[in-house]
């Protein structure tokens, strides 16, 4: 799930934990899921949008390394932040 859609999901799932009926909370998640996926499925059958995806692909190869382990020490930076100054 990309971190976009997580605020999403939540209120998805708080609204199926309000439903009386578990076809409805399904449902729900069901539309959500659609939702989210449709868009990469229809891409796929899309000959445009498998070249697209090629591309991101080979630009996702290009990533250095190194950028990930600079956000995991910023990750850790603002965590151990968080316990050191106490708002």
């Amino acid at each position: 799930i990309p971190a976009c859609a997580a605020p999403l999901l939540a209120v998805v799932l708080g609204a199926t934990l309000g439903v009386a009926a578990v076809a409805q909370g399904f449902v729900l998640l069901a539309l959500f899921g659609l939702a989210l996926g449709l868009p990469l499925v229809l891409a796929v059958f899309w000959e445009r949008g498998r070249r697209w995806i090629d591309r991101m692909s080979l630009l996702a190869e290009r990533v250095p390394t190194w950028t990930g382990l600079l956000l995991i020490v910023l990750g850790a930076w603002s965590i151990g932040f968080a316990f050191v100054y106490n708002m």
